[in-house]
């Protein structure tokens, strides 16, 4: 089932399918969340890994920046990666 509601005009705790979400709009502000984005964008090491999907190899549609322990899906391989401090 597709949810069909407004996220955006209801804060605090929201039902979703499957789940719930914390919603805060103006959780930080524009200048707050621009000087983050680009310390985020920055500073970490992104990547576009590979997986197999149907039996071939193709670049994953995103950029991700992994941080945790050691994971495997798909033929991709993460490894054990310790979240930088600031």
């Amino acid at each position: 089932m597709m949810f069909q509601g407004d996220l955006f005009s209801q804060q605090g705790w929201v039902d979703i399918p499957d789940g719930k979400l914390f919603w805060q709009p103006d959780f930080l502000s524009k200048e707050e969340s621009a000087a983050l984005f680009a310390l985020l964008q920055n500073q970490l090491s992104w990547q576009q890994l590979p997986i197999k999907m149907f039996g071939r190899e193709v670049l994953q549609p995103r950029l991700q920046a992994w941080f945790g322990n050691a994971y495997s899906y798909s033929g991709s391989h993460c490894h054990l990666r310790h979240c930088p401090t600031c």
